[in-house]
């Protein structure tokens, strides 16, 4: 219970830090619905598809769907490697649905420490984007996890943070801090909950619009 404590005192800590160091604009609420299969090939391959859709404006507008497909190599036991496609469609500001194409690599070092679960992984993305050139995007998730068991009762409560560097303007544009909660239900599915609070640059400037993200997970395992 004292490592349970420490864990969530840190993610206070983390959301209070992000929301204070940073100007903020306008601000948003949003939801996420996550859903994930992915099947076992076997101890060093995992394949997987991943759909996900977005809904903004105070969750009364749908405005983004992808889904994702790819595989995962288990390289070490404290490393995975992951290759993905992914198709994305998006509104703009006119209503209008657009469609993105990415091209992805996923390096993800890992290692338990005390019970705690740590997780960093670099994503090379490459975008063709619908109204501007292709581009290259960099993304860093830093995650900490650390299962707890209250009885009977099991659950692994977690905290993020991903920053997103857009390479054609060379700066960071977009930073995701998440905490959120996962049970498994059964063998083979697993449910979250999450807070996710994003701050969005506005174009080149050092102010920063802020979102308020809820979001969910179905993740299925076979």
């Amino acid at each position: 219970m004292k490592k349970l404590s420490i864990f969530f005192i840190v993610c206070i800590a983390v959301l209070c830090f992000s929301q204070g160091s940073m100007v903020f604009a306008n601000d948003d609420l949003k939801m996420f619905n996550f859903y994930q299969i992915t099947y076992k090939i076997n101890d060093s391959f995992d394949v997987f598809i991943q759909p996900d859709m977005r809904f903004k404006d105070d969750i009364n507008n749908f405005d983004y769907y992808h889904i994702r497909g790819g595989i995962v190599y288990h390289a070490l036991k404290n490393l995975d490697l992951g290759s993905t496609y992914r198709f994305v469609q998006s509104k703009n500001s006119a209503g209008k649905w657009l469609n993105e194409y990415r091209l992805e690599l996923d390096i993800a070092p890992k290692i338990t420490i005390g019970g705690f679960k740590l997780v960093n992984r670099s994503r090379f993305e490459y975008r063709n984007l619908p109204t501007s050139t292709d581009r290259w995007r960099y993304r860093n998730l830093s995650k900490i996890a650390y299962p707890v068991k209250i009885g009977d009762f099991e659950f692994t409560p977690y905290i993020s943070e991903e920053i997103f560097c857009d390479f054609e303007i060379g700066k960071i544009n977009l930073n995701w801090i998440t905490v959120g909660v996962d049970k498994k239900i059964t063998k083979n599915l697993t449910l979250g909950l999450f807070y996710l609070n994003e701050t969005v640059r506005v174009g080149t400037r050092s102010e920063w619009d802020t979102n308020h993200v809820i979001g969910t997970k179905v993740m299925m395992s076979f």
